[in-house]
């Protein structure tokens, strides 16, 4: 077969063999693409079902769209026979990885928010796997697992092509119900992944055997041996992963998105809970009584703050625009206008539309890409943002005219509020159709008393659509902590367009974390050259910046005790709220301000700084290094949040700890800390810090 042209695919090699089929690697000589090609394999040659199998593939692929899925781009019929053309993915099998050991927790982590992702868009389009295993899964060249082979999917109503008392899949990562030869449902798939995860976690199959017989009889009567994790961290993850193993359907999750939901939660609570049962024996008496004085604390000013936090529940939260004209979507016209929408919808003064940041944001805590289509997704991501109302929508035309369709649903119950479609003009740009879109929701969201005049958003934001195509690179870059990139996208954005107020602001706020004051200041006047484009919370943090910047403190200080009244969960305010206090030597509300801060957004590390130099500065040492260690754990690149550990070594005339993280510091890839280390040494008068120099 290599070597041959079939249609117009040249095969260039042999990706793999197995009993369903052969693939191989083929260049499309129309688009100059690299794809797989599967066809039936030489055992299969005769059998009927296998046609049929290899059809029902086709029909249940052709409904799924997503990052964590193989795509499927035709279905061909050829001399050689029918065969499929998938995406080529450019990496290697799960099951070739794993030959190589276990992974470690963060791979975990990305594997199991990729599977559930996978499989919550793929039973929300009514089809199931029946065979995730290892070997089914793929690791892309960057990273991105993706679900491969629904060769033997079961679309939801198609006739069940086993035979009596048959099955198909693979005995070791196959459900009980179905080793029983029942059908099953998506909660069998959820045992697969289960699987799969505890393969990934041990570096062995959770049910082995030295024959077939062995394996099924282990899946049907026996408990694997819980995970034995190497650290903590993982112990909640290994819990979810025997709930996945459970041998009766009802013991495991009800579906993949329940699955999501307990993800997004392993990092917070649960660990900090069991850590605090291991550690509950040590605690003395008075600690105990401390920890309760500020429990009641933090209840008693959550009950202060429970008017302003109830608000939110009213908020709009504008999730995804879907181009159904393009799925591709090479210019991004879908994410372009879903920003767009937030400008148009944030205009009107009663109704709290939720920023690009906030969403954002809220994706990745939920562990939600903006590839992710999907209502129960949508509604999942509006939940960790508290928002009342979700605004989704879709392109169904572009030539020669836009036409777009926008859905309100209600957060709570999922029901559909109100839909609008609008059709443009030939001729007309994206901005008029958002215009006239955003005018009906309005119509429809904010009652007539409280309606007004909104500008047109191009004149809010800006016209140049590849300026708007960088300013959402650089929110999703800026989102996931990457400031280089970040900065890079905005600063182009700005240069594409010189009055993008909000490329500006997002540009002094960048260049600010990345501890750029100057750079930070000219993008701030920039920024204040065109506030009227600005929301009236983004021209708010605008004077608080300037007043950090210029060290003007007592104002900065004023303004984001004001703004962080109205917005308790906006971490951008909370941190500019941190930085005030700290400057200003209330250690105190730093760190209030700081775990506020970093309980909003637990991925957002960079107030730990502050965090650690106020703790030092009231003496609490022991509390400082803890909360400390555990943020440089979750980001191990956090310059700041180093330094800060370093001042603290410093205060405590420590130079082991000094050298120590020295060390750790040069492991992950960070600039040495010798100027800190120099000054210790001139203050100790130690020579053991020499020798980290």
């Amino acid at each position: 077969m290599v070597g041959r042209t079939i249609l117009h695919y040249t095969v260039t090699a042999e990706l793999g063999a197995g009993a369903m089929g052969q693939v191989y690697l083929a260049r499309d000589e129309r688009t100059e693409r690299l794809v797989a090609l599967k066809f039936l394999g030489a055992g299969a040659a005769g059998d009927a079902g296998a046609a049929a199998r290899l059809a029902r593939e086709a029909t249940a692929a052709a409904r799924l769209s997503h990052p964590n899925v193989v795509t499927l781009h035709a279905v061909e019929e050829s001399p050689e026979g029918p065969f499929l053309v998938e995406e080529y993915v450019e990496g290697e099998s799960l099951a070739r990885r794993l030959e190589r050991g276990p992974l470690g927790p963060a791979e975990l982590m990305r594997l199991a928010n990729a599977l559930a992702r996978a499989l919550a868009h793929a039973h929300g389009h009514g089809v199931l796997h029946r065979d995730l295993k290892p070997a089914n899964v793929l690791v892309a060249a960057d990273g991105t697992y993706k679900v491969a082979d629904f060769g033997i999917a079961r679309v939801a109503g198609a006739a069940t092509l086993t035979g009596t008392g048959t099955v198909l899949g693979t005995a070791a990562y196959m459900a009980p119900e179905r080793a029983r030869g029942h059908a099953g449902d998506a909660r069998s798939d959820l045992f697969g992944m289960g699987t799969v995860l505890y393969e990934a976690m041990t570096g062995r199959r959770a049910f082995a055997g030295d024959t077939e017989a062995e394996v099924l009889y282990g899946v049907l009567n026996s408990e694997p041996r819980p995970p034995e994790v190497p650290t903590a961290s993982l112990l909640p993850l290994a819990e979810l992963v025997m709930r996945l193993l459970a041998k009766e359907p009802a013991g495991r999750p009800a579906s993949a998105e329940a699955v999501l939901e307990a993800l997004a939660t392993l990092g917070t609570a649960r660990p900090a809970l069991q850590a605090v049962r291991r550690r509950r024996w040590l605690l003395p008496a008075a600690a105990g009584l401390g920890l309760v004085l500020l429990l009641a604390a933090v209840w008693w000013l959550r009950g202060r703050l429970a008017p302003t936090a109830a608000g939110l529940e009213t908020a709009v939260a504008v999730l995804y625009f879907e181009n159904v004209a393009d799925p591709q979507d090479p210019a991004r016209i879908g994410s372009i206008t879903g920003n767009l929408l937030i400008t148009a919808l944030a205009q009107a003064p009663h109704l709290n539309v939720l920023s690009t940041q906030r969403i954002l944001d809220a994706m990745r805590q939920t562990g939600h890409g903006t590839a992710d289509r999907d209502r129960a997704a949508a509604l999942r991501v509006a939940r960790r943002v508290h928002a009342g109302r979700i605004v989704t929508g879709s392109i169904l035309q572009v030539v020669p005219a836009l036409i777009m369709t926008a859905e309100v649903a209600d957060v709570r119950s999922g029901r559909v509020i109100c839909a609008e479609r609008v059709e443009g003009e030939p001729g007309q740009s994206v901005f008029q159709v958002v215009d006239a879109l955003g005018s009906r929701l309005l119509g429809r969201l904010v009652r007539r008393d409280d309606a007004a005049p909104v500008a047109p958003v191009a004149q809010r934001t800006s016209a140049d659509l590849e300026a708007q195509r960088h300013y959402l690179e650089g929110m999703e870059r800026f989102a996931v902590g990457d400031l280089a990139a970040a900065d890079s996208a905005f600063a182009t954005a700005a240069a594409l367009d010189t009055s993008f107020a909000q490329a500006w602001y997002q540009l002094a706020i960048t260049r600010w974390w990345g501890n750029e004051p100057e750079d930070a200041r000219t993008d701030i006047r920039r920024a204040r050259a065109n506030a009227a484009r600005l929301t009236p919370l983004e021209r708010d943090v605008t004077e608080g910046l300037a007043d950090l910047v210029d060290h003007h403190m007592p104002a900065a200080q004023a303004r984001f005790e004001r703004l962080a009244v109205a917005h308790p969960d906006d971490k951008l305010v909370l941190f500019g709220l941190e930085e005030a206090r700290m400057h200003s030597g209330d250690f105190e509300g730093t760190v209030a301000a700081a775990r506020q801060a970093l309980a909003v957004d637990p991925a957002f590390t960079l107030p730990g700084r502050h965090l650690v130099d106020a703790l030092g500065d009231l003496g609490r040492f022991r509390e400082a290094w803890r909360e400390g260690g555990e943020l440089l754990r979750r980001d191990p690149r956090n310059e700041l949040l180093y330094d800060g550990l370093v001042r603290l070594a410093a205060k405590q005339m420590d130079p082991e700890a000094l050298i120590r993280l020295a060390r750790e510091r040069a492991a992950a890839g960070s600039p040495p800390v010798s100027f800190s280390l120099a000054l210790l040494a001139i203050a100790s008068d130690s020579a053991a810090v020499a020798p980290a120099l």
